[in-house]
């Protein structure tokens, strides 16, 4: 084998070949690289961060943007045969991919807009637009294209080579189709042609064409059997066949000419004159004259057609070389079976088809990320609509889950309170036999002291009292900010008069306001509760006191029971506990449900993030979408609920006939009023525990909220006092009689009698742009004394930036 890789042209300046000089081994073609047109992606990007973060955020990402416009620039030199430029083809679109993600590039109405030009590999026609996914496809083709070079610039000599094209050509393959079925569908203006489905179908059967070849190649450097090799290269020439076809097709006749269309062709007949000649060599084994002889006939037939292709000049030497020796072969034969065999020779198409064998399938990335890596540099950046919007979610669905529970829970304290009217379940607990109280009151003093008793109640409320402090001093603190920067802005607006011509604070800070008084609202409805809660432990406090006690101390506070009584317990008095035993389920069924929809909401709320960023232009319906997903659990309170209500039907019923049976000595009704008692006690702890922590939850997600509220507050008061301070600049240099270009109003025209009021230099005016909007007709501040120099309706605001 030539350890020389030859790459010529040959009758069409966009064919070249690889190839060793070898029977076996035939050449490749080389794709063409897609040509593209030099890009600045920094600026964009950079203003969008700004826009929507703030300069020094956005300065954070300053290295990031260089890297990759480093690497869009040096797509402009993109190496063939070149590993480095493969990867850089990789990362690149890795990092479009994570842009994607974060920035309105396809979509919206802060759409940044882009024109990514690319030409056609093989027109060299131009196509421009501005989606995304088209210019990750593009430079993902050129990734698919020198990977398939790589490929074939092996020698291919040794198995070790043959394995490494081998996997280039899958690999190749794997992008075309990754394009094909990821990226393309999302492109939906137009395109190249190269990057169509049916491009991109057509070059992904030619890559796993060329890697069955090399497999073939194997097959034959490392005497694999003979008829192993026959079926390796017929399956190879079979998918010579199918890419052949494809390219006369209607749709791509056009974009793979004659040459390409050559080359696939001979490849077919080639491969499969080769599987002809390798059952030739087998019959020869098998002293299989006749066939071996007619194999050879058709092996023949079959290089001659390829000979007939357009093909190139290296090719044409190896189908000679070919020709040769079967012909050798054939001669050989003819002697041997002439002089010794005198076997019958069948006509060439009596021969039973060849089997197929094939080992090459398309090895598609599951995504960018899994083939280079490349971890999200933007992971920890949210556009402010959708940190909005997720901010919206979290908060409808904390309401509308505190709707739930607080029904549920409301609906349980109603059960209890009638229960408790009726004087259950004290009235049938109570056991004769037994001197201290039930079972049932003793399990649920325990449970209290688990959870730390009277003294950890007091402990809840002191930390609930602390955070509505808090809560309270963080809205005061915003608005107290709010109230200082509208102070200075009407402080400046009396020194400076007209010429102070920004808009007032209070039209700018609307809907900041409204946030935080909507915030300031809910807080002051939560510290009326907490009043409640006060008022709830004031009056229990002495008997929640009594849990602190040991078991006997408790059992002592119980009456004795009275000898003489009746001591029977009823069928009515079984069935009575039996059916609360069953409330009680139901009561600790909704507890669990509530406890699973709070660690759902965690989870919700940092899972929307990522479904909101893919869809910024209907994050409305997004939200909506994940809030309907739980009021199927949601329902699950009202069936728990219809179920108490059933069930506490049934015990009233049971009890109206356990009543009306029952005589009670004045010993066992007082017992029973003390038992009722114990459990009304237990009951009011539970209650007030539940309603402190969920004040406790309400104050924590309320910060929150108005931390990031604070947040936006700062960045609007940071942007006013840069704006305050260039402001003031301009007044004090115009005031000095330095005349400088207005960065709001249209500069004045010349106006007879005063020959001062001239045009500025337009150079001047054009260095001295900035970001504020103009005034809505107001006056121009820098021509005292002119108030009919008004803002231009025409002039647009967008020219002026820092």
């Amino acid at each position: 084998l030539s350890t020389n890789i030859l790459h010529t042209q040959h009758h069409h300046p966009l064919l070249t070949f690889h190839h060793t000089m070898s029977s076996s081994n035939t050449p490749f073609f080389i794709l063409p690289l897609k040509p593209v047109t030099a890009l600045t992606l920094t600026r964009p990007l950079h203003k969008y961060l700004a826009q929507q973060y703030g300069e020094s955020q956005a300065d954070q990402y300053n290295e990031v943007f260089a890297k990759i416009q480093q690497q869009r620039d040096e797509l402009l030199n993109a190496q063939e045969r070149s590993q480095g430029s493969r990867d850089l083809c990789l990362s690149y679109a890795t990092h479009l991919e994570h842009l994607n993600r974060h920035f309105p590039i396809n979509s919206g109405q802060k759409r940044i807009k882009f024109s990514f030009t690319w030409s056609d590999a093989f027109s060299k026609k131009r196509a421009s637009q501005g989606n995304l996914y088209y210019e990750m496809a593009c430079v993902l083709f050129n990734g698919a294209v020198i990977e398939s070079q790589i490929g074939g610039a092996e020698p291919r000599k040794s198995p070790e080579s043959i394995v490494r094209a081998v996997k280039s050509f899958l690999s190749a393959a794997g992008l075309f189709q990754f394009i094909k079925d990821t990226i393309c569908p999302k492109i939906v203006e137009k395109i190249t042609p190269d990057i169509s489905a049916e491009s991109l179908d057509c070059l992904c059967a030619l890559m796993l064409a060329q890697a069955q070849q090399c497999v073939t190649e194997k097959g034959i450097l490392g005497k694999m059997k003979k008829d192993s090799i026959a079926k390796l290269a017929q399956e190879c020439a079979s998918m010579y066949a199918n890419v052949a076809s494809r390219m006369q097709s209607s749709t791509l006749n056009g974009l793979f000419d004659r040459h390409w269309q050559g080359y696939s062709q001979s490849k077919a007949h080639y491969y499969q004159a080769v599987a002809n000649q390798y059952i030739a060599y087998q019959m020869n084994e098998e002293d299989e004259k006749g066939a071996e002889i007619a194999r050879l006939y058709k092996a023949r037939e079959l290089i001659d057609q390829a000979s007939s292709c357009r093909v190139s000049s290296e090719m044409k030497q190896i189908i000679k070389d070919f020709i040769d020796e079967i012909k050798n072969n054939t001669s050989k034969a003819h002697k041997e079976n002439d002089k010794v065999y005198h076997d019958r020779v069948p006509p060439t198409e009596e021969l039973p088809a060849i089997d197929k064998k094939r080992i090459a399938t398309a090895k598609v990335p599951e995504s960018l990320v899994s083939l280079t890596g490349i971890e999200d540099p933007f992971r920890e950046l949210f556009p402010v609509p959708v940190m909005e919007a997720q901010q919206r979610f979290k908060e409808e669905l904390n309401a509308k889950l505190a709707a739930s529970f607080r029904y549920a829970r409301e609906h349980r304290d109603n059960v209890k309170q009638k229960l408790a009217q009726q004087g259950l379940p004290g009235s049938i607990m109570t056991d004769e036999k037994q001197p201290g109280f039930p079972d049932q009151v003793h399990k649920g003093i325990d449970k209290i002291r688990q959870q730390g008793g009277l003294n950890r109640l007091r402990s809840l409320r002191v930390t609930l009292k602390e955070m509505a402090n808090e809560t309270h001093s963080q809205c005061d603190k915003l608005s107290d900010q709010l109230k200082e920067e509208e102070a200075e802005d009407t402080e400046c607006r009396k020194q400076f008069h007209s010429s102070w011509s920004r808009l007032p604070s209070q039209q700018l800070t609307v809907n900041l306001q409204r946030e935080l008084n909507k915030y300031r609202s809910k807080v002051e409805q939560a510290s009326n509760s907490d009043s409640l809660i006060d008022d709830k432990i004031s009056k229990h406090e002495v008997m929640f006191q009594k849990f602190d006690l040991n078991r006997q101390e408790i059992d002592e506070m119980m009456p004795r029971p009275d000898s003489s009584a009746q001591t029977n317990t009823s069928q009515a008095q079984n069935q009575l506990r039996d059916l609360l035993s069953q409330l009680d389920d139901m009561f600790g069924r909704e507890a669990d449900l509530e406890k699973s929809l709070q660690q759902e909401q965690e989870l919700e709320g940092q899972k929307i993030k990522g479904d909101l960023l893919k869809n910024q232009s209907n994050l409305d319906s997004t939200i909506n979408q994940y809030l309907s997903n739980f009021d199927t659990k949601l329902q699950e309170f009202q069936d728990l609920s219809q179920k108490e209500d059933s069930l506490y039907s049934d015990i009233k019923g049971k009890y109206t006939s356990f009543a009306q049976g029952r005589t009670e000595t004045q010993s066992q009704h007082q017992r029973q009023e003390v038992v009722q008692r114990m459990f009304e006690t237990i009951r009011m702890y539970d209650e007030i525990m539940a309603n402190v922590r969920e004040g406790i939850g309400f104050y924590s997600a309320m910060q929150d909220f108005i931390e990031k509220l604070g947040q936006r507050i700062g960045d609007f008061i940071w942007a006013r006092k840069m704006e305050k301070g260039d402001l003031i600049g301009h007044i004090q240099q115009h005031l000095s009689g330095v005349h400088i270009s207005h960065p709001y109003a249209q500069q004045p025209r010349p106006q007879q009698g005063h020959p001062q009021q001239q045009q500025g230099n337009p150079q001047q005016q054009q260095q001295q742009q900035y970001v504020q909007p103009p005034p809505q007709g107001g006056p121009n501040p820098f021509q005292q004394g002119h108030p009919q120099q008004q803002w231009h309706p025409q002039q647009n605001p967008q020219n002026y930036r820092r």
